[in-house]
């Protein structure tokens, strides 16, 4: 468990500081300070293969208090895209109707592409705190 909270922190830094459109991209301004990043009580959880496992129509997910395992009635082609694909992320993530877990699948050609073409889009669980304005902030107050 305490390996998914670092992936999490560190997928979400990695968007922030790395990606090319990322207006905190470090590459592009390697003078800045690093941001501060703030992350809500909405951010989601992320699970890795090692923590989930899918077998007949049942869904074993390990968490801190334990196995927890659920019936999960998918369509034969989508039971045998989980043994067909690897399982890059699961995600866990609160909406307005309860809790969703999201399933990212994927074959070995698409393993290869490391940013996806689209804007890089700042996560609505993070704030992002620049040096700059922290420092401009805490010297008028």
């Amino acid at each position: 468990m305490v390996c998914n909270a670092i992936y999490s922190v560190s997928r979400t830094c990695r968007l922030v500081l790395q990606h090319p459109n990322s207006p905190f991209n470090v590459s592009k301004h390697p003078e800045r300070p690093l941001p501060l990043l703030q992350f809500l009580p909405s951010a989601p959880v992320y699970f890795d293969r090692h923590t989930l496992s899918l077998k007949d129509g049942l869904l074993s997910l390990y968490t801190l208090d334990g196995r927890m395992r659920f019936q999960l009635a998918l369509s034969a082609e989508a039971e045998s895209r989980f043994h067909r694909e690897k399982l890059r992320e699961i995600v866990l993530a609160r909406t307005p109707l309860g809790y969703q877990l999201s399933f990212w699948l994927s074959m070995a050609a698409e393993d290869e592409e490391r940013w996806p073409v689209v804007e890089a889009e700042m996560p609505e669980y993070v704030v992002v705190h620049s040096a700059q304005s922290e420092v401009a902030e805490s010297s008028v107050s």
